[in-house]
């Protein structure tokens, strides 16, 4: 099944094939740009698909393996209710020692 069936059926029943994982991140990335919570189906998650899967439904934050301070605040820029979904348990890069 091509990648445009998938989204086609996505669309229709708002549910992905079960047990469907992404095998390349050029499907994943097409996929999360037409529907961020498609990001729950990618078993690889880089920064390029997380990003692009908030910036689409901030939402999708919640499926985010390893949540980088970036992702994380495109998906509050895109929904501030994505912020229930930021793990404050993480050290950010940016946190420094004085």
């Amino acid at each position: 099944m091509n990648i445009n069936a998938i989204i086609e059926l996505s669309g229709k029943t708002r549910n992905w094939a079960l047990g469907f994982t992404f095998s390349t991140e050029k499907e994943a990335l097409e996929a999360v740009k037409q529907d961020g919570d498609a990001l729950r189906y990618v078993k690889d998650q880089s920064e390029a698909v997380c990003l692009e899967a908030v910036k689409e439904n901030g939402y999708a934050l919640r499926y985010v393996k390893d949540q980088s301070e970036a992702v994380c605040l495109e998906a509050v820029k895109q929904d501030g209710h994505a912020l229930q979904y930021v793990d404050f348990t993480k050290e950010t890069d940016s946190t420094e020692e004085k």
